[in-house]
């Protein structure tokens, strides 16, 4: 079962000095839910079921939902570097049927450190639409 985007889902309590302070009803059953399905399944389940779940930090999770035996272990999935960056951005204009020269891919991965390919692919949809509006008010 993959949980995408836990902390969105679920963020942590907030770090507050007001003791009323507290999660939604929503998000506190949801909460709940999670984590009696979670501690159960494995010893309720006549088939094992692995939960997955992704989220942009660790820190934004609430520590009670990545206890050891509910998240086991972390697969860091890092941003990729300015090489393949460039790559990613050659690769997505060439989708487009457009040729991006080297040095342009080059200069553009160099400003975009911590970007992934979706952000990349945005990046280049926008710099297409940006000039497409330049070239239509100057047509």
């Amino acid at each position: 079962i993959l949980l995408d985007d836990l902390s969105a889902m679920l963020p942590k309590q907030p770090e507050t000095p007001d003791p009323t302070a507290q999660f939604s009803p929503a998000t506190r059953t949801l909460a709940e839910i999670l984590g009696d399905l979670m501690d159960a399944q494995s010893v309720l389940s006549k088939y094992p079921v692995a939960f997955m779940a992704t989220s942009d930090t660790v820190d934004a999770l609430d520590a009670a939902l990545i206890l050891r035996g509910r998240f086991d272990f972390e697969v860091k999935c890092c941003a990729p570097g300015a090489e393949q960056r460039a790559l990613l951005l050659r690769q997505s204009a060439a989708r487009r049927g457009l040729e991006l020269p080297a040095s342009v891919a080059t200069s553009a991965a160099l400003l975009s450190d911590g970007f992934d390919a979706a952000d990349l692919a945005m990046l280049l949809e926008r710099s297409l639409h940006q000039a497409a509006g330049r070239f239509i008010v100057t047509h």
